[in-house]
């Protein structure tokens, strides 16, 4: 079955953003399933030109993002983005200015992608459990 192309026409057809995400019943639905449609979903992300960010691969709940940015503010972090967004509309740019952290261990394929054709920096310690892994994960 051609996905892709049936996905592209029905979108063209209703106006509406569709993404083809291939996931085996086998695969851990949460952890395989949405690591698959971060991929997808960063494939329809603008490159743009915007200045040096950090991304933040998973889904959270909105207060658990909050708190995250403020904790990272804090140290210093700023220009903090998510993917997924709330919003199809709102993806962030992804670039060579673009700095990946994937808050899930799922995400390694994500964070591949993004790097080989976006040329982003991923960084390499997961996002942060406890004191010496929020040391860690600031440091990188």
């Amino acid at each position: 079955m051609d996905l892709e192309g049936l996905s592209q026409d029905l979108e063209k057809e209703h106006n509406l953003p569709i993404l083809p995400v291939r996931i085996s019943g086998l695969d851990n639905v949460s952890g395989q399933g949405e690591g698959a449609f971060i991929r997808a979903m960063a494939n329809r992300c603008p490159e743009g030109n915007d200045n040096k960010k950090l991304l933040l691969l998973g889904s959270l709940p909105a207060m658990t993002e909050k708190e995250i940015v403020m904790e990272l503010e804090k140290q210093g972090i700023g220009n903090i983005e998510f993917l997924p967004q709330a919003k199809f509309a709102n993806l962030p740019c992804i670039n060579e200015n673009t700095i990946i952290a994937p808050l899930f261990p799922h995400m390694n394929r994500a964070c591949r992608l993004i790097e080989r054709t976006r040329g982003a920096k991923v960084v390499k310690s997961m996002y942060p459990v406890g004191p010496e892994g929020t040391k860690n994960f600031i440091q990188n």
